[in-house]
């Protein structure tokens, strides 16, 4: 039986180079320095409105980035290019990578239907009316997630909640449900990994509403807080989990230039963005390479960016 879990729960001026990074620093569990990450590459959109980097994802089918505006997924390689296009619905609103490839959601769907897209540009899935489906996407314990309404759409079957959808895990194979609709927006960001080097998974949750991202160790089923990080604005709003660290967005940092920040035990600002950039809308590890989405930038256009190890 699946167990389903519902959880309803500033800084100005400064250096606002794209290039600043966080000092080398020891994490308290290894005592072994945490690379500092260096601006690597960016991508640009093509167009005013196209509003990539509002998704990024990475996987075994390699790098991508939404760009709802344009209602496309284009694929980061050593330039930008489109690999999936719709009419409408803004596909790319959302993205999961899995080892076939890129799923796309396209929330707008059929006046609010929403659907999901494969791909090779077949249709997955279609919502029911005002399900938005597909507007949260995410690769979790390697099964396929989706926002549905009142339900989450796990690998092929729709699991229930009692409330909107707003994000959703799968741990130990059971499913936690995160709702919508509450002051704190908690859960608008969530993701899973060993961060403190224990051995065991921690769970992070972002409440962006509060400028709070909350660091949970699984007990029994149930999740315990373990370390409460605080921020302005909107930070929380993006989270990406690697083992050992963790990646935050506030795209609404210094007045929407967005900014992002790491924490290994340690919190510390990765980057910050141009004036309007949302810089931190979005974010996905690919191994040891943050990807970073900007979907203000330029206009709209948006932008993507890369920091990997340096050295």
């Amino acid at each position: 039986m699946t167990l389903v879990l519902l959880l309803s729960a500033c800084r100005g001026g400064g250096d606002t180079s794209p290039e600043s990074i966080p000092p080398t620093r020891e994490t308290a569990e290894s005592g072994q320095p945490t690379p500092a990450l260096v601006l690597e590459q960016v991508w640009t959109g093509e167009s005013i409105d196209d509003q990539l980097g509002s998704a990024v994802g990475a996987g075994g089918a390699g790098r991508f980035a939404g760009a709802p505006g344009a209602h496309s997924v284009v694929e980061l390689g050593d330039t930008a290019e489109a690999v999936l296009t719709w009419s409408s619905g803004r596909l790319g609103h959302a993205i999961a990578v899995t080892d076939d490839g890129v799923v796309a959601g396209a929330p707008l769907h059929e006046d609010g239907r929403g659907a999901l897209v494969q791909a090779d540009g077949d249709l997955l899935l279609t919502g029911e009316p005002n399900a938005t489906l597909g507007a949260w996407m995410a690769v979790s314990s390697g099964e396929l997630l989706a926002s549905a309404g009142s339900a989450l759409w796990r690998q092929g079957e729709l699991v229930e909640a009692t409330g909107r959808v707003r994000s959703g895990l799968v741990v130990d194979g059971e499913v936690m449900t995160f709702a919508a609709g509450t002051a704190d927006e908690a859960g608008r960001a969530v993701c899973v990994a060993d961060l403190d080097g224990d051995g065991q998974d921690e769970v992070a949750v972002g409440a962006p509403g509060r400028a709070e991202v909350t660091v949970h160790e699984l007990v029994d089923g149930a999740l315990e807080a373990r370390e409460v990080l605080t921020g302005t604005t909107r930070f929380g709003h993006a989270l990406a989990c690697a083992d050992g660290r963790l990646a935050i967005g506030d795209p609404a940092a210094y007045e929407h230039a967005g900014a992002v920040w790491l924490w290994d035990g340690v919190l510390a600002e990765l980057a910050a963005g141009e004036a309007e950039a949302e810089l931190g809308f979005a974010l996905a590890w690919d191994g040891g390479t943050l990807l970073v989405g900007a979907p203000g930038h330029a206009g709209a256009v948006g932008t993507v960016r890369a920091y990997g190890p340096s050295g």
